[in-house]
């Protein structure tokens, strides 16, 4: 248990850290003296945070350490790598963190055009969200569009042979309507199917995903739901311990998602 002067500061500052390492949203509680109250469950063992219980004002600890386990070493240089790396400290929805050593206008996610690509786009945007919620609402968060398909088409008439990339099924049905109209014959184009990113070459890759002039990037906003709706949808979805909310919202929404498998 630790006390705190300023129980909303100090909540921030916890949600922000032990969210990191898994733990879930607090559960708060008023006290009979009226003292505000955040308890924090993760792995089997409870940390609480208090405001003052006898009346004084909360002062440092006299030479304590406060210490929290992670899962790996790994977990700590990997949050520690991505902070440098950006150039910005990890930071809670209502602190107002230095922007100015932001090294990136951009800060662009990368993964593959398949279920597997989307999950590692969700974890990364939970980690953006909850500890550089900031540069979320700033736009600098940006989701790449890597394409599923190229389709190669053979030269016809005065037009030379070509090559266009589709996002999707629908863009690709798109394209190959596009070719018949232009007089290709029939499946005398040819359709690859990208497995990943590391399966393009430099030039495609260059192509496709990283030239500014070319590339779609996808900005990532808070939508029509508020900081506090999406951090509750991002602990249903991510969160440890939630197994039966998202058994919940699978019966209820499971109908309405197109499952690539």
């Amino acid at each position: 248990m630790v006390g705190t002067n300023d129980i909303d500061r100090a909540k921030r500052f916890y949600d922000a850290l032990l969210g990191f390492l898994g733990a879930g949203a607090p559960f708060e509680n008023t006290s009979g003296t009226g003292h505000k109250r955040l308890f924090y469950r993760h792995e089997g063992s409870t940390f609480c945070v208090t405001e003052p219980i006898n009346g004084e004002p909360a002062t440092v600890a006299n030479g304590a350490t406060l210490g929290f386990k992670c899962s790996s070493p790994e977990q700590v240089q990997q949050f520690h790598d991505i902070a440098v790396a950006i150039g910005v400290d990890p930071h809670g929805p209502h602190d107002s963190p230095d922007l100015s050593g932001l090294r990136y206008g951009k800060i662009c996610i990368l993964s593959d055009a398949d279920v597997d690509g989307s999950h590692i786009q969700v974890l990364l945007l939970t980690l953006f969200f909850r500890h550089f919620p900031k540069l979320v609402e700033n736009g600098h968060v940006f989701v790449a569009r890597p394409p599923l398909f190229r389709v190669d088409a053979p030269a016809r008439g005065k037009k030379p042979a070509s090559k266009a990339y589709a996002l999707d099924e629908g863009e690709l049905t798109a394209i190959l309507d596009k070719l018949r109209k232009e007089g290709v014959r029939e499946n005398a184009w040819s359709i690859s199917r990208f497995k990943g990113l590391g399966e393009m070459n430099a030039e495609q890759l260059w192509d496709t995903t990283l030239n500014p002039d070319t590339r779609r990037l996808l900005p990532v906003r808070l939508g029509a739901n508020d900081t506090a709706a999406t951090e509750s949808l991002i602990t249903k979805l991510m969160g440890k311990g939630e197994a039966a909310a998202r058994r919940e919202l699978m019966e209820l929404h499971g109908d309405s998602v197109e499952v690539d498998v």
